[in-house]
């Protein structure tokens, strides 16, 4: 299959029988295999390098996951083959941040241009556009209804924006400047946003009533998260831990590891695994159950900037510094007296 009018996908076999793509502008055939899975975007245009992924997106169906960085596009890709289904294109800075509705039906996007927009994934539009913010965005997460779309940003404000009847926005005041991290709890009744100061404020939803503050770590918070049951919060950052509270309460749980670099992504890889990217260019799995650590996956040469898992899949996608998206599955995992790479894994 030949493509010569937009970036297209060349993928290269290799000895261990996997997928390997790269975008480039140019004509190129497109061949492939599923065992390695790995998204690599070439230079396009002008740009002397490959972009820099910050945000990845896994759809709720598992059957899609969307892609972005400092190249300024957004790039919906199969996971059932490779294929790149759509190139967006609005924004007109770095995009930090990109989430599905729950409904698969929107992907919203946002970064240093300090605007929020949301994509058509049916008809590949632009669907809105929010411009209320004054500083760049780096975290954006749906309600479990798609009512609701909050974004966090840097002068410490999250921004709720109700997406039926006229777009109306309310306006929270995080817990300090430099916020990194939003999440909604599954069943939407509770937002958290973290950032700088090293506190997790979390807000009663739809009221908006702040419930709870966490002075969770001692330095920024980069990722946040709440369990899949909404009973504790689950956050990383610059001091190298992964710690759990109660999000009833704030009593702390558990405090995981003491990695050298920062912690910058986190995500569930089933029901009671966490993953959890840094800047050490590894991600680690940790079982809450006994807070003990059961393996890691190895392959990316740059910090893991995002992860986006899909538990009912068993799938965990992560983007990295190193202009690379990896889809990874169970058999990745390398336990603590094996290392290996997804290449690795299949060859064995």
């Amino acid at each position: 299959m030949v493509r010569s009018w937009l970036p297209v996908l060349l993928a290269v076999g290799c000895a261990c029988g996997g997928w390997h793509v790269a975008a480039r502008e140019a004509l190129a055939e497109t061949v492939w295999n599923h065992a390695e899975r790995v998204i690599q975007l070439g230079r396009s245009g002008s740009r002397q390098r490959s972009p820099v992924m910050t945000a990845v997106a896994i759809a709720p169906e598992g059957d899609r996951v969307a892609t972005a960085g400092d190249d300024h596009h957004v790039r919906i890709w199969s996971l059932n083959n490779g294929q790149m289904m759509a190139d967006f294109r609005g924004h007109a800075d770095w995009i930090r941040a990109a989430s599905f509705s729950p409904d698969g039906r929107l992907l919203a996007t946002a970064g240093d241009d300090r605007r929020v927009r949301l994509w058509d994934t049916a008809s590949r539009t632009s669907h809105d556009r929010f411009s209320a913010h004054t500083a760049p965005i780096y975290a954006l997460a749906f309600s479990a209804d798609a009512s609701l779309l909050a974004a966090a940003d840097f002068d410490g404000m999250v921004r709720v924006y109700t997406l039926a009847g006229g777009g109306s926005v309310q306006t929270l005041v995080g817990p300090g400047k430099d916020l990194r991290a939003i999440c909604f709890s599954d069943d939407g009744t509770q937002l958290a946003a973290a950032g700088r100061d090293g506190v997790i404020r979390i807000w009663e939803m739809p009221t908006a009533q702040m419930s709870l503050d966490i002075a969770a770590h001692p330095r920024r918070i980069r990722a946040a998260t709440f369990s899949p049951d909404g009973s504790r919060i689950l956050t990383a950052g610059d001091d190298g831990t992964l710690r759990v509270h109660s999000a009833l309460d704030g009593t702390e749980q558990l405090a995981l590891g003491n990695r050298r670099g920062s912690i910058r992504s986190l995500s569930f890889y089933g029901i009671e695994t966490i993953a959890a990217g840094g800047t050490d260019n590894m991600i680690e799995l940790w079982d809450l159950n006994t807070g003990s650590r059961i393996g890691r996956l190895e392959g990316h040469r740059g910090t893991v900037a995002v992860l986006d898992g899909q538990t009912s899949a068993g799938m965990l996608v992560s983007g990295s510094f190193d202009t690379t998206v990896r889809v990874w599955s169970p058999s990745d995992v390398a336990t603590e007296n094996t290392a290996r790479n997804p290449s690795e894994a299949a060859a064995r």
